[in-house]
């Protein structure tokens, strides 16, 4: 007795695509938001007149605790990346087996085959992969920016 038809395996591979790529983005927004507010507390701190070193310490604080989400987000995003290509590649696989098809289903109509010339094609420096690994790295090189400004802007005046 079978337990899962091919129909309910397909079901299940799209339902699991649509699920991590909702995560994925999900991630980076929620990562955009919480960089938005500390680039925000940073910039609001900067333009104070009040730049003592304890002030300095504080924004020091918001470059570090930023600068490292960058890198963890962007693993994040690496590895969501992983689980959509894995369900990806198993339902390309279960696509190309000719028993999950009626004969008079062409190759333009499965949705996979097509798919592939899209995910693998020019499109590298808009592509999800791309997206959710360099912008968590631009803001870590902002927050580097940030962190020397902090320190170095000659026209902090100094408590």
């Amino acid at each position: 007795m079978n337990l899962l038809s091919r129909r309910d395996l397909w079901t299940g591979l799209i339902q699991l695509i649509i699920h991590t790529e909702s995560i994925s983005w999900s991630r980076l927004y929620n990562f955009l938001m919480g960089n938005s507010i500390l680039v925000l507390a940073w910039a609001t701190i900067y333009s104070s007149a009040d730049r003592g070193v304890w002030t300095r310490l504080v924004m020091s604080a918001i470059c570090v605790l930023g600068g490292f989400s960058g890198p963890a987000w962007a693993a994040l995003g690496s590895r969501t990346r992983y689980y959509v290509n894995l369900h990806v590649r198993q339902a390309e696989s279960l696509e190309g087996d000719p028993s999950s098809w009626e004969e008079a289903i062409p190759d333009e109509l499965r949705p996979f085959r097509q798919g592939a010339t899209i995910r693998g094609g020019r499109f590298k420096y808009s592509s999800n992969p791309f997206l959710l690994q360099a912008v968590p790295l631009s803001f870590t090189a902002l927050y580097v920016l940030m962190l020397v400004a902090t320190w170095t802007c000659p026209c902090v005046v100094w408590k």
